[in-house]
């Protein structure tokens, strides 16, 4: 998580059964409130291990992004990470 997040967490505002549940939505291919192209990609990655994007909005105002990196073309991942779109 990038230090926005763990300021949240902090503040009372996420927890981590919240963080836990986006993550498992993520992994499983709900990437929520993503724009149709970002679907379309995260389809295309599940074949190639490209990126993967998801798009949380957990309220009007606070709105979440989760990225799982390519680290090679294999199809393997490096890292995911959990983020505010100001962070990225």
């Amino acid at each position: 998580m990038t230090p926005g997040i763990k300021e949240l967490k902090e503040a009372g505002k996420l927890t981590n059964a919240i963080l836990l549940k986006l993550i498992y939505r993520h992994q499983c291919g709900d990437w929520s409130d993503c724009y149709p192209e970002d679907a379309e990609a995260n389809q295309q990655a599940l074949i190639d291990g490209s990126r993967v994007f998801s798009v949380y909005h957990l309220n009007p105002d606070l709105k979440l992004w989760i990225i799982t990196e390519a680290e090679d073309d294999k199809g393997d991942r490096c890292a995911t990470t959990i983020l505010l779109p100001s962070e990225y």
